[in-house]
């Protein structure tokens, strides 16, 4: 099997388990299993009087306008930092494969090298699903410009659902028969224990709430929906872990863990035997793409109760390995839906062996690896 040569285009350190919570760790550590992989990151920020301009741009735009400048979707700033990696760029590759790379692929010109553009959102769904009110009106305009050049230079596509595949086809008329969806995987390295029946033979259901944004993650339907349980006696707990709400829930049962690292080898622990000990994942996010901490639900044989939003419904699918329920779900929609959970122990079984198998078959990251494999190689077999 020929080793083809890959360039991983990022400003970021690929090497790094923090970048992007780990998934440019994982999406780097599978290319380097096929590929001859060469790394532009980390590119050093900007300096001299490109940097002093930036800062003192950005002050006068917080202090003066209330506004910002979107530094990550800035020609300019994909410019220079291109010209940072310019050897590498253009020196002799089989493909440029670009996570979250459009600020960059954006200003590449006469490149010969395919390239494969990765991501989990389209700057057009960015706009809608996070708003951008405090953005200048110019710099969501160049926002735009920049994805449309990304996905115009770039010979394949790959998002993590079909939610923003749809985006890229139709917004910014990409081919579709250069884009495919992928799954990301979860973001550990090892394979958790799973006993079906010791997961499923609970007494207190236990309910974890996994996210560092506790609006944007839904943490109030969620504190609205555990009041519902308790007050309908449902035996059951709650857990809140990566932040701290902003409620006083010191005369409650709920736990409350602000922070777990996965890479320190005793939080690693913890988030191993929290997740060992919960039977049920609740995040009903407003807004969302394809979060990691499903996949990771997943591989624990968990399945999850959540909100149709994004690319959620490419990961959680509903009577399968979870519920997602309408945008406009209230905690009655969410609490009859726990309440049959828990009350049918075979269809909590049910979901559960179904997560197992999905994060198996799936929502793991030697899957992910696999599947772009074949997508470069295949490509590159028709026009090399």
């Amino acid at each position: 099997m020929k080793r083809y040569k890959i360039l991983f285009l990022t400003d970021s350190d690929p090497l790094n388990k923090r970048t992007w919570s780990g998934t440019m760790y994982h999406m780097h550590k599978q290319l380097n299993k096929y590929f001859d992989v060469t790394n532009t990151g980390p590119i050093a920020g900007l300096t001299g009087l490109w940097g002093l301009a930036f800062k003192i741009f950005a002050s006068i735009n917080h202090r003066v306008f209330k506004k910002y400048y979107d530094v990550n979707h800035s020609k300019l700033v994909g410019r220079l930092y291109l010209k940072k990696i310019k050897d590498k760029v253009y020196d002799d590759y089989d493909f440029i494969y670009a996570p979250a790379g459009s600020r960059e692929l954006s200003q590449i010109k006469n490149l010969k090298t395919p390239i494969l553009y990765a991501s989990d959102i389209t700057f057009d769904l960015i706009k809608k699903k996070y708003g951008l009110d405090i953005v200048f009106k110019f710099s969501e305009k160049e926002g735009d410009e920049v994805e449309q050049l990304a996905i115009n230079h770039s010979t394949l596509i790959l998002y993590s659902s079909e939610w923003a595949a749809k985006s890229a086809i139709n917004t910014y008329n990409a081919s579709p028969d250069k884009v495919f969806v992928v799954p990301f995987g979860a973001n550990i390295t090892y394979l958790p224990v799973y006993f079906p029946e010791k997961k499923s033979n609970f007494k207190t259901i236990e309910i974890l709430f996994l996210g560092v944004d506790w609006i944007r993650k839904g943490g109030d339907l969620v504190l609205k929906t555990y009041a519902l349980l308790k007050a309908k006696g449902v035996d059951v707990h709650l857990t809140i872990c990566g932040c701290v709400p902003p409620i006083d829930l010191s005369n409650t049962d709920i736990t409350v863990i602000a922070f777990l690292n996965k890479n320190n080898s005793e939080d690693l622990k913890k988030f191993d035997n929290l997740l060992t000990d919960t039977q049920l994942l609740f995040v009903p996010s407003k807004e969302d793409c394809t979060p990691i901490v499903f996949s990771e639900a997943a591989a624990y044989g968990i399945p999850v109760i959540t909100r149709d939003e994004g690319g959620i419904s490419s990961i959680v699918k509903n009577g399968v390995n979870g519920y997602c329920l309408p945008s406009d779900a209230t905690e009655h929609e969410y609490f009859n839906t726990i309440n049959q959970v828990v009350n049918d122990k075979s269809l909590y079984l049910q979901l559960s062996h179904n997560s197992r198998k999905m994060y198996m078959e799936r929502l793991n990251w030697d899957s992910w690896g696999k599947s772009v494999y074949n997508i470069i190689s295949k490509y590159l077999s028709k026009n090399k």
